[in-house]
């Protein structure tokens, strides 16, 4: 198993994304996601919506400059709002049929591949709906929707999507979790949050609708050990992978970590290779996000009207 070393150090001030009223943001030399030294934390902006108080998930679209894709957790509405590199709202959509019981992750990837029914070449964003603090759910779920174009979006009202939902259990029993990752070949992996300092990585398979609505069963394939105290400060609450899977970005409340992977494995995460990055220190930080242009790193706590930070690659 991979031994996940995690620390934490302190942010300061400020890069810029491609918006010309905004931060601007580094091009990538070439798309591997190669980064050998990631640089301080520093503040861009605020989430302005102070009704986004508790986000959950993050990602970086892949394919429209400058969006940053969010969700919030247990108690919202089954909401995905996209922000700008600043941390102001440009639009959200709300999943038709569906509920946030405890939305805890986001993952993107590309849709083409994942099964003959999405007629899409663009990207799907996923919603993970793993929370379960008190370990009695006996199924949880994955929420799959086609990556929304930015243009066809209002600030205001929610735009409605419908969304395919994956529902699987855990061989072990009821887990709670709120890291999910998407492999280059589009399959699911969820790694648990536990307060003994492991971590359980699950694969979900790559999922279809043909087997869709049947719930899948999900058996542990490797338990990660984690240094430091033996509570939550310690749990993982967040995680993303570069498209070409080679890295893992994980977080805890207390620090971020980046962890060199083999062809993809989740759990050939190591922590003799491991990278501590000069995370921010946030009040309660469960969202991470890779940035495959710039090859940074995003960061944002749950709060009212939280700082969005960002940690651009040397």
């Amino acid at each position: 198993m991979g031994w996940l070393a995690l620390t934490v150090t302190a942010c300061s001030s400020s890069p810029s994304n491609g918006e010309t009223d905004g931060p601007q943001l580094p091009e990538a030399p070439d798309t591997a996601s190669t980064c050998a030294e990631w640089l301080t934390a520093t503040a861009v902006g605020e989430v302005d919506d102070p009704s986004l108080n508790e986000i959950s998930g993050i990602v970086t679209s892949r394919t429209q400059t400058g969006v940053l894709w969010i969700i919030e957790d247990s108690g919202a509405d089954p909401v995905v709002t996209a922000l700008d590199h600043t941390g102001n709202t440009l639009g959200s959509v709300v999943l038709n049929n569906t509920n946030n019981v405890d939305w805890e992750d986001l993952a993107i990837g590309r849709c083409n591949g994942i099964d003959s029914h999405t007629q899409t070449q663009g990207d799907c964003l996923w919603i993970a709906d793993i929370g379960d603090n008190k370990k009695k759910r006996d199924r949880v779920h994955l929420f799959r929707i086609i990556e929304p174009n930015i243009n066809n979006l209002s600030e205001q009202t929610p735009h409605p999507v419908d969304a395919t939902k994956f529902t699987f259990t855990y061989a072990e029993g009821p887990q709670n979790a709120e890291s999910l990752v998407l492999t280059p070949e589009g399959e699911p992996v969820v790694l648990t949050k536990r307060k003994d300092r492991t971590a359980a990585v699950y694969r979900l398979g790559n999922p279809s609708m043909d087997t869709f609505p049947s719930p899948s069963l999900s058996g542990l394939i490797s338990t990660t050990e984690l240094p430091g105290q033996s509570n939550k400060v310690y749990s993982a609450t967040g995680a993303d992978l570069s498209p070409d899977g080679r890295w893992l970005i994980l977080r805890t409340y207390s620090s971020i970590q980046a962890y060199p992977l083999q062809e993809g494995d989740v759990e050939s995460a190591d922590q003799s290779t491991a990278m501590s990055l000069p995370a921010a220190m946030e009040i309660q930080g469960e969202s991470v996000a890779y940035d495959p242009v710039s090859r940074g790193i995003w960061q944002v706590s749950e709060g009212v009207r939280p700082t969005l930070y960002f940690l651009p690659c040397r």
